[in-house]
């Protein structure tokens, strides 16, 4: 193995075959090309991405994320006006309105029952506790905008994340693409 192997990042690049031109193609930014597509030996030494892969050290890392009444109240507004129109047709609110707006239910201890227009035995209703859960899934799948200090800046979540936030804390996993 060669000081090229432990510093370059195969993931950026790949072999490029077209229209009768070879070349190297670099992936930009921070993405990364499918590890099928990338070079299975270093161009330097020869040695194997098995090889190569050995010196790799990954670490999880965790962070706590501050939240506030009006970033899950903001977030479920969200959510509601358009991230789950897909495959919610009605949202119920279980017992006594705890705020003004069904929106308002999650971040002053409520639950939502969200009825699904597709029958299903799986568990539909939200609490603060399973929208904490929606966040956390979202964070450790980075799609969390999130700043150093943890805080989420919830003018960036959009309906699909909104709606992200919500399947996780329902059903743990997105179930409606």
């Amino acid at each position: 193995m060669c000081e090229f192997c432990e510093r370059f990042d195969f993931g950026n690049a790949r072999a490029d075959i077209r229209d009768g031109h070879v070349g190297i193609a670099i992936a930009g930014e921070s993405s990364k090309f499918p590890k099928e597509e990338q070079f299975r030996f270093c161009p330097v030494c020869g040695a194997s991405r098995e090889e190569v892969t050995m010196n790799e050290h990954k670490v999880q890392a965790s962070m706590i994320i501050t939240l506030t009444n009006q970033d899950i109240d903001d977030i479920m507004v969200t959510a509601l006006e358009g991230g789950i129109n897909n495959w919610c047709c009605e949202v119920e609110v279980i017992g006594e309105y705890l705020g003004e707006y069904a929106s308002d239910q999650i971040s002053r201890g409520g639950t939502l029952r969200f009825l699904e227009i597709e029958e299903s035995d799986m568990n539909t209703d939200i609490t603060l506790t399973s929208f904490l859960e929606g966040v956390k899934l979202c964070m450790e799948h980075g799609i969390l905008p999130v700043d150093v200090d943890g805080n989420i800046d919830a003018g960036m979540v959009d309906a699909e994340l909104a709606d992200c936030i919500v399947q996780y804390g329902l059903f743990g996993e997105i179930v409606y693409g």
